[in-house]
């Protein structure tokens, strides 16, 4: 990856900061996350991001948000992990980025028929199948709710 000046300044157009610490990206994107130009070609957002503080990502690794918002490419929620399978989207590299108190808040929150799950996946950003196996015990059992 490049720092091209204009390329950056294309990406920060993109963003909309938030006081609440996520940097919401507006620009290109699909179901696994934004995309951006970088003077060359394009590249997954949250790598320009995370390239833009840090500079060069190690071979074999792979970003993604600790905040598990798919929309954010605040670099300072951007980890760095060993890279899987690709194009797989792993449900335990999920599991172990969910912290214990955002499980245990999802089944303090879900109400049959009042707060579905889709609402609760779309509230914590990840998927309406996950969130059952959370509310089912099926993912982290020994989390209660609060």
């Amino acid at each position: 990856m490049i720092i091209d000046k204009e390329a950056v300044a294309r990406f920060w157009e993109k963003v909309e900061k938030d006081d609440g610490g996520c940097w919401k990206w507006l620009g290109a994107k699909n179901i696994s996350g934004g995309y951006a130009y970088d003077g060359e070609r394009v590249v997954r957002a949250i790598r320009y991001s995370y390239f833009m503080k840090n500079g060069e990502i190690p071979s074999g690794k792979r970003i993604y948000q600790k905040c598990n918002n798919l929309d954010c490419v605040n670099p300072d929620h951007l980890g760095i992990i060993l890279a899987g399978r690709k194009n797989k989207k792993s449900t335990k590299l999920r599991s172990c980025i969910i912290s214990d108190s955002v499980i245990s808040s999802i089944r303090e929150k879900y109400k049959p028929w009042l707060i579905t799950q889709q609402h609760l996946a779309k509230e914590f950003g990840i998927s309406q199948s996950h969130i059952s196996r959370i509310i089912h015990s099926l993912r982290r059992p020994e989390i209660k709710a609060s």
